[in-house]
């Protein structure tokens, strides 16, 4: 099974204790270890990224890896003003159903897991937008609402990370692990007969 992994910081593990320990990995092992597929990870993630800065521009990459499973994570940075790739609620749907159109037009076969962005001051209405693009191309979504909520996933500025200290934003090693589960549902639905 080839795993392609998209998204940002969170993707990209950033203040997890290691970088390993950020969602699409525990999410490899899990295919690797409780599913028995032999599994390949890949994907494009950075911090700071959007779907047009990162996700678009290499989507015949992602295409030419064949993926069997593919995990979308963003929303986040379109919501950050100051990013010059800010999308409002309207562009970020428009950018979001071209990137999954694009992937389920090539790819009809594979499956398409959606995460609702990470926590921000406007979360509400980009949330809305992945729960729609979701609904609308037979993908999965995952709102991980609920992970950010619990202060307990958030990597304080104590905590010790492969990038210095935590930074109180971000979620922590248990954060990931928590967001991971969540995947686990929707994995299983499709690949848990």
């Amino acid at each position: 099974m080839r795993y392609v992994a998209l998204g940002d910081s969170l993707a990209a593990g950033f203040y997890t204790a290691k970088e390993t320990d950020s969602y699409q990995y525990r999410i490899r092992d899990y295919l690797k270890n409780n599913l028995g597929f032999s599994v390949s990870l890949d994907g494009f993630w950075k911090a700071g990224a959007t779907v047009t800065s990162l996700a678009l521009p290499n989507v015949q990459k992602v295409i030419a890896m064949k993926p069997d499973l593919i995990s979308i994570e963003y929303g986040t940075n379109e919501q950050d003003t100051t990013n010059p790739y800010y999308a409002t609620p309207e562009q970020f749907k428009t950018n979001l159903t071209q990137l999954v159109t694009q992937l389920r037009s090539a790819l009809p076969k594979a499956r398409i897991v959606l995460l609702t962005p990470w926590q921000s001051t406007t979360p509400a209405p980009y949330r809305q937008v992945v729960q729609a693009v979701g609904a609308a191309n037979s993908g999965s979504v995952v709102d991980i609402s609920s992970v950010w909520h619990n202060q307990a996933n958030i990597s304080s500025k104590t905590t010790q990370s492969w990038q210095g200290t935590g930074d109180g934003y971000h979620p922590s090693s248990q954060g990931n692990l928590a967001i991971a589960r969540l995947m686990v549902k929707a994995i299983d639905k499709i690949y848990v007969h």
